[in-house]
């Protein structure tokens, strides 16, 4: 026992960890990815109403037939709970406007309708 010889005592070696770094700058990265995304899916939503409206605004009154058809489509996005019988009032009466190979002119009455109804939209 006495011939051994002592051997140096080292000191522990510091590990540094860095994969608290690693994963906490993951996960900031994935949460600005998914608000990216939330922002550009109610942008989209928000602009692609501002085009139906717009193509609301203008409707083309000296093609009846074709107004009929575009505001039944593009009106059915903005129905609430105010305005759902206005369009359901307004879409009985394009129904003679439609369906058919010649229409008659758009009147007057339904046009003044089909405008109150888009001004009410906001």
């Amino acid at each position: 026992m006495n011939n051994i010889p002592i051997r140096d005592i080292k000191p522990n070696v510091e590990i540094i960890d860095f994969y608290w770094y690693l994963f906490i700058s993951l996960l900031i990265i994935l949460i600005l990815i998914v608000i990216t995304f939330i922002i550009r899916y109610f942008v989209k939503k928000y602009n692609y109403k501002k085009n139906l409206l717009r193509e609301l605004k203008n409707l083309p009154y000296d093609d009846s037939k074709k107004t009929a058809y575009l505001f039944t489509k593009y009106a059915k996005q903005f129905i609430n709970e105010k305005n759902k019988d206005k369009y359901y009032k307004i879409v009985e009466k394009l129904e003679n406007y439609k369906y058919k190979p010649s229409v008659p002119p758009l009147d007057e009455n339904i046009k003044k309708e089909i405008e109150d109804f888009i001004k009410g939209i906001k």
